[in-house]
């Protein structure tokens, strides 16, 4: 009797656990990633494999976007108010309108979908991005401006607004006079680069119209406090990239005092002007009666 197994093999049969042995693995059931694996294995090894596996991925970042031309920085100045610092014996915070020449635009940001652009009614989508990159454009520079602090020593307190340098120096013994501001307007900066969160500006120009108001600490002494005017400021003291505000009255035209005076500061009570503030329009509007 012919052996059942050397039959079967004759037949071309097989036992079942040769077939469980010899099929090939069912593949379809397996990811592409471990498909990779199984014949990495097969032709170099399972060492080759974990040493593969351990290395670092490389991590790419994604593109930057484009830089986005926004152009001349429209709407008029930018009102701020910074924080309040405190300097010496003095609280000091500046309040003031900021005109910036020059050709902006947005580096790093992503043009938001049309859904999200504003003027949802305009069907130019150009003219749709331009007032987005406008409105990103002074939001940032808004915020730059009022997360400023003030800093200094002594009597000397300085404050950078976009890479320009804002100091005033006030004189001695302002301690135990009531708030006071310094005024102070200046024309166009030197040219140079304005760089605020995603705002590039090349060779920006500043003009500046600023407001220190200022709140003395209490008296040490039993001195007399001094007038409100102009010595409180050391002369040349009120700088905005290295430009002195005229805090005295300067001829309009040398010899000719009929033509008026000049001055581009001024040193007040902080409550004269709420007081003036306070006064009715038609004083303050009519040119015959205005205060300023």
């Amino acid at each position: 009797m012919v052996d059942r197994d050397v039959r079967r093999r004759r037949d071309g049969g097989t036992r079942p656990d040769e077939a469980s042995r010899s099929s090939p693995r069912n593949t379809r059931a397996l990811t592409p990633a471990v498909q990779s694996v199984l014949s990495l294995s097969r032709m170099a090894g399972n060492a080759a494999v974990v040493r593969i596996l351990a290395r670092d991925t490389p991590v790419v970042d994604p593109p930057r976007p484009a830089p986005l031309a926004v152009g001349a920085v429209e709407g008029g100045p930018i009102e701020f108010s910074t924080k309040s610092g405190k300097v010496g014996d003095v609280e000091v915070h500046f309040e003031g309108r900021l005109t910036v020449g020059g050709r902006a635009s947005l580096e790093g940001d992503t043009v938001p979908e049309d859904k999200d652009l504003p003027d949802a009614a305009n069907k130019n989508r150009a003219a749709r991005v331009h007032q987005w990159g406008e409105s990103r454009l002074r939001g940032q520079l808004k915020a730059t401006l009022d997360g400023l602090t003030p800093t200094g020593t002594g009597n000397s307190v300085t404050v950078d607004v976009l890479g320009r340098a804002l100091k005033l120096e006030l004189a001695q013994g302002v301690t135990g006079l009531p708030e006071f501001v310094v005024h102070g307007e200046f024309g166009s900066s030197r040219a140079g680069d304005v760089t605020a969160g995603t705002v590039k500006i090349p060779k920006a120009t500043l003009s500046l119209t600023v407001t220190a108001v200022v709140k003395p600490g209490p008296s040490k002494g039993t001195a007399a406090a001094p007038p409100v005017d102009d010595s409180l400021v050391k002369k040349g003291g009120f700088t905005f990239d290295g430009v002195a505000a005229e805090l005295d009255d300067r001829l309009v035209t040398a010899g000719h005092p009929e033509k008026g005076t000049h001055r581009s500061g001024a040193v007040a009570l902080l409550q004269s002007l709420k007081d003036m503030d306070a006064l009715p329009d038609v004083v303050k509007k009519t040119w015959a009666l205005s205060t300023t």
